[in-house]
């Protein structure tokens, strides 16, 4: 089964959202555990979108995963935008 827009795989904590990317999308991989979404080795990039309350822990986990960050935003409160690539 074709994967939507190359994303193999999402990292949420909220399993109610996931359940909703796993029906919608069932060729991408879902996890609750950011850190296995980092290592995975089908994983090209990553796109950090989350509050800002909660940015700062999940881009330093990219970073210390080996990802560089190639774009950033911040979005309408309390959102913040960044893609990540490995180095």
């Amino acid at each position: 089964m074709a994967r939507a827009n190359g994303v193999v795989m999402v990292s949420e904590l909220r399993e109610e959202r996931l359940a909703q990317v796993r029906e919608r999308y069932p060729a991408i991989r879902t996890t609750t555990d950011a850190t296995a979404l980092l290592a995975d080795p089908e994983v090209d990039a990553v796109v950090v979108a989350t509050p800002v309350s909660t940015h700062f822990d999940l881009a330093m986990a990219a970073l210390r995963a080996g990802y560089r960050r190639v774009y950033g935003d911040t979005l309408p409160p309390p959102l913040h935008v960044e893609v990540w690539l490995p180095r």
